[in-house]
C-alpha cells in the first residue's frame, strides 16, 4: 500500500483547544487510483466529522457521519483523482440523540448553601451558545462533584492565570463528562492541578472531580457550569433541572442561595460557604466566552 499526504486544509473549531486536535485524525491512504479517506476517533465519547471536498465534476460535496468512541472508520473514497482537495472538520457529539429529560445534582457537597452569581440568558456573557449556563460563587479550593453519571472526555489542569481579559481565556481549567443520552457536563474555571480525573474514567453522580478556582477569562473565583447537547457539527446549551427534596429546581436565579442536597446523601448541617472570601456582590461571573470547549 502506497501512504501519501496531500495538501490539506483542517479546519477546527476555533474554540477547540489545541491538546485535543491528535485525538480525532483524518488519515489518507492511495491505492493505485483510489484515495481512501479513514477517520480515527480516540475520545471516550462519539465525534460527528464532516468532509468537504471536489467530485471528479468539480462539484462541491460534503459527507457528515458519526465515529463512535475508540474506533475507526472509512469515510470516504474516491477514484482517478489526483489530487484531491478538502476540507475537514469535527465536533464531539452525536446530533442525532435526543437528550433525556433528567435531574442533574448541584455540582457541590450536600449541606451548603451556594450562591448563584449568573444565572441562564444573562445579557453579560450566558447568551448565545452558552445561554444556560450557571455560576456559583465559590472560594478557591472548593470541592467540585459530577452532577451526573457519565465518562470524563476531555479535562486541563495546567492553567495558572485568571482575570477580567480575553487573553485569558485559554487558561481556564476544565472537566467535561459525557452522559449516556448524548449531553456534556461542562465544569470550568477549576483550580491550577485542581482536576482528580481523566479522560476514560466513569465517575458517578456525586463523586468528587476537581477543585474549584479562578483560571481563564472571569472576574473572580466561581464554577461555571453547563450541560449541552450536539447540533449538527455544533454544541448548544440546554436548561437543567437540580435535585431539591422539595421539587426539582429549574431556574437557578441569580443573587440567589440555594440548599445543596443529593437525594442519598443525609445532610448533618448547613453551612454558608465563601463569603469570607469572595465577594459575591461585585465577582464570581464569567467574562465572555469562558474559554473552555
Amino acid at each position: 500500500m502506497e501512504m501519501s499526504f496531500l495538501r490539506l486544509l483542517v479546519l477546527f473549531l476555533a474554540w477547540l483547544p489545541l491538546g485535543v486536535f491528535a485525538q480525532v485524525k483524518l488519515i489518507t491512504n492511495r491505492v493505485g487510483n483510489e484515495w481512501i479517506f479513514t477517520v480515527t476517533n480516540a475520545f471516550a465519547c462519539p465525534v460527528q466529522v464532516q468532509l468537504m471536498f471536489s467530485n471528479q465534476n468539480g462539484e462541491k460535496e460534503a459527507v457528515h457521519l458519526v465515529v463512535p468512541a475508540y474506533s475507526e472508520q472509512v469515510v470516504l473514497s474516491l477514484t482517478n483523482t489526483k489530487n484531491p482537495l478538502f476540507r475537514f472538520s469535527y465536533e464531539l457529539g452525536d446530533p442525532f440523540v435526543e437528550p433525556k429529560d433528567v435531574e442533574y445534582w448541584l455540582p457541590l457537597a450536600p449541606g451548603q448553601l451556594v450562591r448563584v452569581t449568573q444565572g441562564y440568558n444573562t445579557r453579560f456573557s450566558h447568551k448565545g451558545k452558552n445561554a444556560y449556563s450557571i455560576d456559583f460563587a465559590l472560594a478557591i479550593g472548593t470541592p467540585v462533584y459530577a452532577a451526573r453519571d457519565g465518562v470524563v472526555v476531555m479535562t486541563k489542569s495546567n492553567g495558572v492565570r485568571g482575570g477580567n481579559r480575553k487573553a485569558y481565556r485559554r487558561h481556564a481549567n476544565y472537566v467535561i463528562i459525557y452522559h449516556n443520552d448524548g449531553t456534556f457536563a461542562h465544569y470550568v474555571h477549576l483550580k491550577y492541578k485542581g482536576v482528580v480525573v481523566k479522560p476514560g474514567d466513569y465517575v458517578r453522580a456525586g463523586q468528587l472531580i476537581g477543585y474549584s478556582g479562578n483560571t481563564g477569562w472571569t472576574r473572580g473565583p466561581h464554577l461555571h457550569f453547563m450541560v449541552t447537547r450536539s447540533g449538527y457539527m455544533d454544541r448548544l446549551s440546554i436548561p437543567t433541572r437540580f435535585y431539591a427534596s422539595s421539587g426539582s429546581l429549574s431556574n437557578l436565579v441569580a443573587r440567589e442561595f440555594y440548599l445543596v442536597e443529593h437525594p442519598t446523601s443525609q445532610i448533618a448541617h448547613v453551612t454558608v460557604t465563601n463569603t469570607n472570601s469572595v465577594d459575591l456582590d461585585a465577582i464570581g461571573e464569567d467574562e465572555g466566552d469562558v474559554g473552555a470547549p
